[in-house]
């Protein structure tokens, strides 16, 4: 089945790492930036058709970086509130901004605005994150601060900073600490590693370093989101999928890693090997009913690009064979997906590509999308050698497969 064009954005738009979120197999919420306002849609029908672009958060002057956080991507959590985090400029002065603010699925209601930060510093880039801890706290972390809520979102205080340097982009997870108010972050280090801490609340501290891996390239490719994280509900482990080259897209494996903890960071198989288009962005999907792992990644060839994915339900030590999700080339820059279908919920394996040809356009391919929980198995499985404590990795990478895509003419 050919691919669809859902919709063309109402500005400039710009997909954050983790932006839908599935309440049904039916209701769906995809959350991106239009200009400088972060807006969403929403869709009944498993995403044939979208509803208008719905303002959430504007800035006056430029947006740089959002994320949101869905309450039961929270292990336990049976919440219905998408928590939406976003910093930017307006024009009093100047001013960096860091803004809050949630949507409730059962009513789609807004909550009021919160400011959380104004003034000087606090996030100028295009990183961002937010997460839900299990015991209820709400955690924001642009690229130079650290914020915290006990209150669902209403106020905010500055704790300690993981961020050694601007630019540095951390993925915020609830984790599986004693206290369910501490939580994880998976940090890439601006020209440095990419790391493993843990942020005691009661104590208001990071823990030391923990090297998940070297990266091979210079940095974050700017806007990319060549690092993707979810939590697997039924044992509070991590799992993180990495291109680490940077902004150099040619040249490393796609690697996939298994954090249980602190000194409990196992390596997978990989995903795929370094020959053939690099990978700009990539997105997790776990089925929490199947403990099946979904893995995409948008490659690209300097030119076009597509999509692809492989699934597991051996904690990412064997991968059954890359399935093609898109079927044309275009000029495809982002993808977005679901982080955790939960168990008892019903779901969809989906992604919304964006694309720079045509400009701000979105699509999908609705013939290779299914409902979650699923009993599809996706490919042949290949076998691989079983995981190794990190940073010994698996000697077996999934076959390269080369895409057999057309590239039709833009509408």
């Amino acid at each position: 089945m050919a691919d669809t064009n859902l919709f063309t954005g109402s500005a400039g738009v710009l997909f954050f790492p983790r932006g839908l979120v599935w309440r049904s197999a039916t209701v769906g919420y995809l959350f991106y930036a239009a200009g400088t306002t972060v807006v969403y849609r929403k869709t009944s029908d498993g995403g044939e058709t979208w509803g208008a672009e719905v303002a959430v958060i504007t800035f006056g002057n430029a947006f740089y970086a959002a994320d949101i956080w869905f309450d039961r991507w929270t292990p336990g959590d049976t919440g219905t509130v998408i928590h939406v985090g976003a910093d930017g400029h307006d024009p009093s002065g100047g001013q960096v901004k860091v803004y809050y603010r949630n949507l409730d699925t059962s009513t789609d209601t807004l909550s009021a605005q919160v400011t959380v930060f104004s003034g000087a510093g606090g996030g100028l880039t295009s990183v961002f994150g937010i997460t839900k801890a299990r015991g209820g706290n709400l955690y924001l972390g642009p690229d130079t601060s650290f914020f915290k809520s006990v209150d669902g979102g209403a106020n905010w205080t500055s704790q300690a900073n993981p961020f050694a340097n601007a630019s540095d982009w951390g993925l915020l997870m609830p984790g599986a600490e004693v206290d369910t108010n501490d939580i994880w972050i998976m940090l890439w280090k601006l020209g440095g590693n990419i790391v493993f801490k843990v942020y005691d609340q009661s104590a208001n501290s990071w823990s030391a370093d923990e090297t998940i891996l070297t990266p091979t390239g210079a940095g974050v490719l700017a806007n990319a989101a060549q690092m993707s994280a979810a939590q697997r509900h039924s044992d509070n482990h991590v799992f993180l999928v990495v291109y680490p080259a940077g902004i150099n897209l040619t040249a490393a494996n796609l690697r996939v890693f298994d954090i249980a903890g602190s000194g409990q960071i196992y390596e997978g198989a990989i995903l795929k090997d370094s020959a053939g288009p690099g990978v700009r962005h990539l997105s997790l999907t776990i089925d929490q009913a199947e403990d099946a792992i979904y893995a995409a990644w948008q490659g690209d060839d300097g030119t076009n690009g597509y999509v692809d994915y492989a699934m597991s339900k051996q904690s990412a030590r064997y991968w059954r064979r890359r399935t093609a999700f898109t079927q044309e080339t275009r000029g495809y820059i982002r993808l977005s997906a679901d982080m955790s279908i939960r168990n008892g919920d019903a779901g969809r394996l989906f992604f919304a590509v964006l694309s720079v040809s045509p400009t701000n356009t979105v699509w999908t391919n609705l013939g290779n999308s299914f409902d979650l929980p699923s009993p599809i198995e996706v490919g042949a499985p290949i076998k691989t050698e079983a995981r190794a404590i990190a940073p010994v990795r698996s000697d077996a990478p999934l076959a390269t497969r080369t895409p057999t895509r057309t590239a039709p003419a833009d509408p």
